[in-house]
């Protein structure tokens, strides 16, 4: 004769929570003492679970089992039923009672004596706001009460019976169950901290979880994925594109070389395509997630970035901090938002794409208040006439300075007039991008100055060029 033992599932204890994008797996276990032959039941479990992901995993032999739905609880439906009749009826008697106050008002205002209608009109005002009043929260109610009864007529919790056989009397039996939802995934979302003087890139790794099941998960270990769960409940893992100066062996064999730096909480997979990469992060802590949203720190990266400073000659007198950074952490980044921080202070929000190990990325990341670029007043000079024309010569100059502890790398763009009529020359006369290494063209009427300056040192720069027009026409000199 077999014995009986039933559970819920909040008998058992959290173990395990493997997060993907979409969905979650769930790991519960229990100890319990069983005898030869006992007939198990484990209720109360989550209406949102898929019943073809449920697993059970034991150290006795476990067989017949049978994994149901369980009929809503027809008494508890049957108080929801009574409390709605109950409501309706209540709310019927409000609008009667509205309607025999109106009736009553039009009866008085009839008689024609006014000032016993507007003593009345007083009273009528507030009884009519009281009992519209009372309709409305009535109403409420009774919404309130119908969604709840087509919840629990619709969502039936899963039900989970079977055989467990032992070889002794009293035996120590370890059950696990496993489970997945799906609908609950996580997101990552990241705090990029910059240190212009360390040259140090701290980032925070945020899962964002928005629980909407009602289940809480406490004080339990978990593990992140950055991939998708399809319907038959087998991982699609998120695609990489290679660089484009690289063949996916080169990659591969610079990530294995490379994978020394990773750190010991995260492991790195290779799909079997090749050039997919999966980073699987196990946080050290232990996780509680609530019923809401939930933000988890569950991981942490160091990163050394290099830093330039750039600047629009004119467009203002601080210098944005652009900031390249490689993915030397064996980590890799989701595309997610972002916060930016630098020195401390917080700059912007941003979002970052799928950064891949080894990838190069480039982000402005603030201003610097050490550095600083000054522009000076257009000068303008008037040259000889040459073939009838006006000729005029004009110089604009700029200095960066750096007030900083560090040498600093500065990119600096300034801009010169262009000219579609083919009547009107512009001619750049200095700098001569020939004979300057440091000075470019990127685009038509636009040099690039490229330098670098020791702390407390300054750096002058300047464009001249030339414009020659005829005399009859009027242009404006800038």
């Amino acid at each position: 004769m077999s014995n009986r033992q039933i559970f819920s599932i909040s008998d058992f204890t959290c173990s395990h929570i493997k997060f993907f994008s979409n969905a979650v797996e769930v790991k519960k276990s229990i100890k319990t003492l069983s005898g030869p032959k006992t007939e198990c039941t484990i209720g109360d479990l989550s209406p949102f679970i898929d019943p073809n992901s449920i697993k059970l995993v034991s150290n006795a032999q476990i067989s017949d089992v049978v994994i149901q739905k369980v009929p809503p609880d027809l008494s508890l439906m049957k108080e929801l039923e009574d409390e709605i009749c109950t409501e309706t009826t209540k709310l019927q008697n409000l609008y009667k009672k509205i309607k025999l106050l109106n009736r009553f008002g039009q009866s008085v205002a009839d008689q024609g004596d006014l000032d016993k209608f507007f003593t009345f009109l007083d009273s009528f005002s507030s009884k009519e706001s009281l009992l519209e009043s009372e309709i409305k929260k009535c109403e409420e109610k009774i919404k309130i009460l119908k969604e709840n009864f087509q919840e629990k007529n619709s969502l039936r919790s899963n039900e989970v019976k079977f055989l467990v056989q032992t070889n002794q009397s009293d035996f120590d039996v370890s059950l696990e169950i496993f489970y997945q939802i799906s609908g609950i995934g996580w997101t990552p979302q990241y705090d990029f901290r910059f240190n212009s003087k360390s040259k140090n890139l701290f980032i925070n790794i945020y899962a964002l979880v928005e629980q909407k099941i009602n289940e809480e998960w406490s004080d339990t270990e978990a593990s992140f994925w950055p991939c998708k769960i399809n319907s038959n409940w087998q991982t699609q893992l998120v695609k990489f594109k290679t660089l484009q100066s690289k063949s996916v062996q080169q990659m591969l064999e610079e990530m294995r070389s490379h994978m020394d730096h990773k750190t010991k909480n995260t492991s790195v997979a290779q799909s079997q395509l090749g050039d997919n990469f999966c980073s699987v992060v196990y946080p050290e802590e232990k996780i509680s997630i609530k019923t809401g949203l939930n933000k988890i720190l569950i991981f942490q990266v160091n990163l050394s970035p290099d830093f330039r400073y750039e600047a629009i000659a004119g467009m203002s007198s601080e210098l944005q901090i652009k900031a390249k950074v490689k993915n030397t952490s064996g980590f890799v980044f989701l595309e997610g938002d972002i916060s930016i921080y630098l020195n401390g202070g917080f700059m912007s929000n941003s979002r970052i794409k799928n950064w891949c190990i080894l990838e190069e990325i480039e982000m402005l990341v603030g201003t610097d208040d050490s550095v600083q670029i000054t522009l000076s007043p257009l000068s303008i000079f008037k040259a000889k006439m040459v073939d009838r024309k006006n000729s005029y010569v004009l110089e604009q100059k700029f200095c960066v300075s750096n007030g900083s502890d560090h040498l600093r790398e500065f990119f600096v763009w300034n801009f010169f007039p262009i000219s579609s009529d083919e009547k009107i020359s512009v001619k750049l006369l200095e700098p001569s991008t020939k004979q300057n290494s440091k000075v470019k063209f990127v685009k038509q009427g636009c040099l690039e100055f490229c330098f670098n300056l020791e702390p407390g040192e300054k750096c002058e720069n300047f464009i001249k060029y030339s414009i020659d027009y005829p005399l009859d026409k009027q242009i404006e000199l800038y």
